[in-house]
């Protein structure tokens, strides 16, 4: 009745999970024919849950990673966007770039968080991506203008 006792309390642990290699101290000759086996077999169930919960650790980790990578990717992106913009006109040069800037300053002001702050920089690089759409002659200087 000890041993069985015992041996609830260990499953009691790895259940919460507590592992430990306590549960190697029932699988040994002065052990009982039932509690034995039950050891055994809860043994290698909490080597294979630790493999298991190892497995996904290391994938998380992989998908935190592609997510940064994702993210710098954007980034680069948007970046090369407001830069093609900026080719367009050159009177705007480097005011997407600016005006993200700004606003992921005054984002981080505000106390926004540091993914928030990334979303409003890159919606400050983005601000001007509907001229993409119009023709050139839009962003010359025309004489008798202005």
């Amino acid at each position: 009745m000890k041993q069985l006792n015992r041996l609830l309390e260990i499953i009691a642990n790895i259940a919460a999970g507590r592992y430990s290699n306590d549960v190697m101290e029932l699988t040994g000759p002065d052990a009982s024919e039932p509690v034995r086996t039950i050891a055994e077999a809860m043994g290698l169930m909490m080597v294979k849950v630790e493999a298991r919960e190892y497995h996904l650790e290391m994938l998380i980790k992989q998908l935190e990673e592609m997510n940064q990578q994702a993210r710098r990717n954007t980034i680069a992106t948007v970046s090369s966007m407001a830069k093609a913009l900026a080719a367009r006109d050159a009177y705007t040069v480097g005011h997407a770039e600016r005006v993200g800037q700004i606003a992921g300053l005054i984002a981080a002001e505000m106390g926004l968080t540091d993914r928030e702050t990334e979303l409003v920089e890159l919606a400050g690089l983005l601000h001007g991506i509907g001229k993409i759409g119009f023709p050139d002659y839009l962003f010359l200087p025309h004489e008798g203008v202005g």
